[in-house]
């Protein structure tokens, strides 16, 4: 368990290096999701609900990829590129 929560955190770090906004909090959730799931849950209704949860937000996680993937923005976009890192800055504290 240990060496899968290094794997997704590194993961994570990475997809902050380099991933949208809404990419970095699809991700963030994943983890989030990730790190609430008990294996040793002695509930199956509990520990579905769990799975349930990290299951959903993977999938939330693979469509924000999928929408940023096929978006190609053209360099006359600047206005979407200044509010993307005007928003990380006010969101980092710089």
């Amino acid at each position: 368990m240990w060496e899968a929560t290094s794997d997704l955190m590194g993961a994570l770090h990475r997809v902050r290096l380099c991933g949208t906004l809404e990419v970095i909090a699809a991700a963030e959730e994943v983890v989030a999701r990730a790190s609430d799931l008990e294996l040793n849950e002695k509930k199956a209704e509990v520990f579905q609900h769990q799975a349930d949860a990290v299951v959903a937000a993977q999938s939330a996680f693979l469509d924000a990829c999928r929408r940023e993937l096929g978006y190609a923005p053209s360099w006359w976009q600047w206005r979407r590129r200044r509010a993307e890192r005007r928003a990380l800055s006010r969101r980092t504290g710089r």
